[in-house]
């Protein structure tokens, strides 16, 4: 920041200004502590004055008086006004790490190593970012003395606005309203928030702010002619109380005034309470509440009151830990007038925030400072957090899983802690984070598996050839950039499916290969592809050759003639209805759909038999049992043509020819006995009976419908148990 400073160095300030600094901290440093602050001090002007600078006045000025604002207004200690005093020395690079640590406090140099990296923050466009942006100091910080240093120095400057280019006015008011005064107000320093406010206020808003401030200067006589006539029986009536009282009286700010007619759409004129009253009472700490009510009363009997402008805040504090009485009474002209009833240290509580609850703790020790300093964190950790408990006891300190980056335009983007180059593109945008091949973090290349830091300024490469892999899914961090990626990598292969599909359809018509399901199943199995989708995207990669799959195929056709040629049992049934078929069998498998399926006469499987499906070529899937007589040779030959199938419970309708060899001794009336069996009392029906006898011995084959397992164990436990009838077993129907 430049800064316009024409004085000529007079040391004559500097003794003065020193003793007014080591007086300010009373009691509370000792001639170690004082010793080093006057080191500080000569490295200061040290640096002023080597080489000479034409601003040594106001260089010494800007230190010394920053330094007062800390130590008197803010409550710092010598860890901070030491860093304070050092720290345009340690910028310029005058004083190394090393002398600082070597002569003074470790903490010394983390506050001064927290103040660069605040120094480096860019803030041209904090307008509506102000959360962020504390939340950025809060995460780059480790002690955040810094960022109550960086608010004193604020305060000075803002003292000072007309040392300062005109040029740079704007952004120096911008600054100071969307970020210091909310870290202000958020610490409880309410005079503090209100002097920044006002007079950054006057910067941004100058017309309206002349405007304001003109009316309220030509109506100041008539104002306080008002409040010296209103005050006077409240004055004769305070001194019946116990305790010592002043009364004060204000006008309010200009920014107060200005919001007020924004919020309420009026003109100057129509904003009534444009003053406020404030009785302060000197009570000790027992007797306040009671000497604040009995105030109260007092006030109320003179004037009267408005119940429904009442505010106790001294019963119940604000979240901020403010405690007063505002009260509105009617007075003089009957104009309304806004009391403020409060103890003089609840004054400084409001007036100084935490600092002064510390302050009023009277401990003397270090340890307050680094409670202080941890409620501190807390606070703007977590806004929820009310400032009154954190004056209590010890609160558990929320870490902050977020980190905070700058594009080059200087727009602060939030993303998660272990976010990466490609989470930020593409939370800049879709596009951006496609084309991602790269990044500048603070002008140094990198690529886009680079974990990003608290405060980085970062630039996203793009290229036009780059393309989302699915390797990105293994270091981008956020779900955002998951999600994304993995809808383009959807898109993509959805549009190379497409491409592999026209592909293959081509090339198997003039191959004169058929294209239908039980093909394109025997491939995904084959090369054990996870889906179709996946199947036509290697081709359209030309990941994968069409000749190898003409081969294969072709290859194949052979194979199965030599299979069927020598074993006459592979031979396939017909093909059951395919809506009924896929009622009762269901394929296990994702990626086979809508294809065509035959029973095996080989084995002749019913719902209850442990069933396997096999692929072929021009059938579709064969459907065997488990134990079929071919499934050993299928499964060593085959095994990548073998999916699994199932029964399904949608069988009840449905009957399945089941054949039966009977054998026993040749007795009158046996077809007869067995015949009743199955039709009369298990109700199935005979589809064909081959008896042949031979002396006293019979066999036959019963060709039956059955409906399941269990209903077959059932008849061969009957026909087992028929006299005559030694064995009845199930035979395959080829058999």
């Amino acid at each position: 920041m430049a800064r316009l400073f024409h004085s000529k160095p007079d040391r004559s300030v500097i003794p003065k200004s020193y003793k007014s600094l080591i007086s300010g901290f009373g009691d509370q440093i000792n001639r170690k502590e004082q010793l080093k602050l006057k080191e500080a001090f000569r490295i200061l002007l040290n640096w002023i004055e080597t080489p000479p600078r034409e601003s040594s006045n106001q260089l010494i000025k800007k230190s010394i008086d920053t330094a007062l604002i800390a130590l008197n207004e803010m409550y710092l200690r010598y860890p901070s006004i030491c860093s304070l005093l050092l720290y345009e020395g340690y910028k310029s690079k005058l004083i190394d790490r090393q002398s600082i640590q070597k002569t003074f406090d470790i903490s010394v140099l983390q506050i001064m190593d927290d103040l660069l990296l605040i120094d480096q923050m860019d803030t041209k466009r904090i307008q509506n970012q102000s959360e962020n942006f504390m939340k950025l100091m809060l995460t780059s910080v480790k002690d955040v003395r810094a960022i109550l240093i960086k608010l004193a120095e604020r305060i000075f400057i803002m003292r000072n606005l007309q040392d300062y280019p005109a040029a740079e006015l704007l952004s120096i008011s911008n600054e100071t309203y969307f970020l210091y005064v909310q870290i202000a107000h958020r610490l409880g320093f309410h005079s503090i928030k209100n002097e920044l406010e006002d007079t950054a206020f006057k910067c941004i808003h100058p017309v309206e702010y002349r405007s304001i401030d003109k009316k309220l200067h030509s109506s100041l006589a008539e104002r306080k002619q008002f409040v010296d006539s209103f005050l006077m029986p409240v004055h004769a009536a305070l001194k019946g109380l116990n305790c010592a009282y002043d009364i004060q009286w204000r006008t309010k700010s200009v920014h107060s005034i200005w919001l007020k007619m924004q919020k309420q759409n009026v003109d100057f004129e129509q904003v009534y309470d444009i003053f406020a009253i404030r009785i302060l009472l000197k009570s000790k700490p027992k007797a306040e509440k009671a000497d604040c009510w009995h105030a109260y009363s007092i006030v109320t009997n003179i004037y009267k009151p408005n119940p429904k402008r009442l505010r106790d805040w001294i019963s119940k504090p604000r979240e901020s830990g403010y405690e007063s009485l505002h009260i509105t009474v009617l007075g003089p002209e009957s104009k309304w007038v806004e009391i403020q009833i409060r103890s003089t240290r609840m004054d400084e509580l409001a007036e100084k925030g935490m600092a002064a609850h510390w302050k009023y703790k009277g401990i003397k020790t270090d340890t307050w400072v680094e409670n202080w300093l941890k409620r501190i964190r807390d606070l703007f950790e977590n806004p929820n957090v009310k400032l009154r408990d954190l004056t209590a006891d010890p609160s558990a300190k929320t870490a902050i899983d977020e980190i905070f980056v700058f594009t080059p335009a200087g727009d602060l983007r939030k993303l998660k802690r272990g976010s990466t180059v490609l989470d930020l593109a593409f939370d800049l945008h879709t596009e951006v984070g496609a084309s991602c091949s790269g990044a500048k973090i603070n002008g140094r290349i990198v690529t886009l598996k680079q974990e990003l830091q608290n405060g980085d300024r970062v630039e996203i490469l793009t290229s036009k050839k780059q393309k989302p892999k699915r390797d990105w899914l293994k270091f981008v961090f956020t779900s955002k950039a998951k999600n994304k990626i993995k809808r383009w990598l959807s898109e993509e292969e959805n549009l190379e499916s497409e491409q592999g599909k026209a592909i293959i359809k081509r090339k198997f018509r003039n191959w004169k290969i058929p294209y239908n399901d039980a093909t394109i199943n025997f491939i995904i199995n084959h090369f054990k592809f996870k889906n179709a989708l996946e199947f036509y995207s290697k081709i359209a990669k030309k990941e994968l050759e069409p000749l190898r799959l003409k081969e294969l195929i072709r290859s194949q056709k052979e194979n199965e003639k030599q299979l069927n040629k020598p074993m006459r049992v592979l031979k396939e049934g017909k093909a059951v209805n395919k809506n009924e078929l896929n009622e009762i069998i269901e394929v296990e498998e994702d990626h086979i759909r809508n294809i065509n399926m035959t029973y095996a006469k080989c084995c002749s499987p019913i719902p209850g038999d442990p069933i396997f499906g096999f692929i072929t070529i021009h059938r579709g899937i064969t459907v065997h049992k488990q134990k079929c007589p071919n499934a050993v040779q299928m499964r060593k030959n085959y095994d990548y043509r073998q999916i699994h199938v199932k029964w399904t419970q949608n069988q009840q309708n449905l009957s399945f020819e089941v054949n039966i060899r009977i054998t026993g001794n040749d007795e009158k009336g046996l077809v007869n006995r067995i015949t009743e069996i199955i039709s009369n009392e298990l109700k199935l029906n005979i589809q064909s009976i081959q008896i042949k006898s031979k002396n006293v011995k019979f066999e036959g084959i019963l060709n039956v419908n059955i409906q399941n397992t269990d209903q077959l164990n059932m008849l061969l436990k009957k026909l087992r148990q028929t006299k005559g009838v030694e064995k009845a077993v199930r035979i395959d129907q080829n058999t």
